[in-house]
């Protein structure tokens, strides 16, 4: 194997921190939610209900993409777990095809639920 790549011990590590997080990142999605249904429930106006139709469907989509990525995230593992089972020498030592591509969408899916947080935040302090 290249000398690119990164450390099999690594990629495990970033592998249990985005599992941990995106499981975290479905529980504030939960919280996001029942927070809508309430204000949901105490408000009729058109306007407000429109913003909590757009946070919902928001929450949707990242729900879905807290599932893709966390599909990733095992799959990652199970190409470790074979590149170890398969030479189980030195593990600590040996690099493994860095998954670059994962990290950035990991990345990138962290900073859009952010701006939805950020956001979902200011809506509520503004209808609550």
């Amino acid at each position: 194997m290249s000398s690119k790549g990164e450390y099999i011990s690594e990629q495990h590590q970033e592998n249990k921190q985005w599992a941990a997080n995106l499981a975290f990142y479905k529980d504030e999605l939960q919280v996001l939610r029942n927070r809508l249904g309430e204000i949901s429930a105490k408000n009729s106006a058109t306007e407000i209900k429109m913003q909590v139709s757009h946070f919902e469907n928001q929450c949707i989509i990242n729900a879905e993409q807290i599932d893709e990525l966390s599909h990733a995230v095992k799959e990652s593992e199970a190409k470790i777990l074979k590149s170890v089972e398969m030479n189980p020498v030195a593990t600590d030592h040996r690099k493994i095809e860095d998954h670059s591509e994962l990290r950035e969408k990991v990345a990138t899916f962290e900073e859009m639920f952010k701006t939805l947080r950020t956001e979902a935040n200011e809506f509520f302090a503004k209808v609550m």
